[in-house]
């Protein structure tokens, strides 16, 4: 960002900016918006979205890090839950539904850190967060299943992280299936730490 915005009313500008963004970034695609297109949509002058971005790219990393707020958020009530004392199927549930509630919730989320529309700045960043999640997953597989080899459980994760993304498109294309496609997931999940 340009300048962080101090007052009330800027935070609020920039929220509607954000806001706006995200809207449209759902809808259009990254490559198919404007920043005229933001402004008008989050009934700002222009200037006023330039006063805070330098760019499309400038308001799609601040979105990117909103979203990566709420998801470290996420990620420290989902993990902070010793895993150990939990049984598998309360395990999936913690562990997939907050994510898909926060997906659901997101609509931009898909193009902007699902690989849709990612400039190389965007699509490293998203990697490193990608990696992160997949040491998580590496420490919950090996928490639930000690008996598994270090190389495998960590394929698995890198598995895991994989179904769960393309859980995340599918729930996108068919939300009225959301319920469906979970579950579905959570048994495939379920087998596959079973086996």
């Amino acid at each position: 960002m340009r300048r962080i915005p101090k007052q009330k009313r800027s935070k609020q500008r920039v929220a509607a900016i954000l806001d706006a963004a995200e809207a449209l970034f759902a809808v259009e695609g990254y490559e198919q918006t404007t920043t005229n297109a933001i402004a008008a949509r989050a009934d700002v002058p222009i200037a006023s979205l330039y006063q805070y971005f330098e760019n499309k790219e400038g308001v799609a990393q601040a979105l990117i890090d909103r979203y990566v707020a709420r998801m470290v958020d996420l990620h420290e009530q989902t993990f902070a839950v010793d895993v150990t004392a939990l049984p598998l199927d309360t395990l999936l549930d913690q562990m997939i539904d907050p994510f898909v509630r926060f997906h659901l919730e997101s609509p931009a989320f898909g193009h902007l850190m699902l690989g849709a529309d990612l400039s190389n700045e965007l699509a490293e960043a998203t990697a490193r967060m990608d990696e992160a999640v997949i040491a998580q997953i590496n420490g919950l597989i090996t928490a639930q299943r000690p008996d598994i080899a270090p190389e495998r459980a960590l394929h698995m994760a890198r598995l895991a992280k994989a179904v769960v993304k393309a859980l995340f498109a599918l729930v996108e294309q068919h939300p009225d299936q959301a319920e469906v496609l979970v579950a579905e997931t959570k048994r495939m999940f379920r087998a596959y730490l079973e086996s």
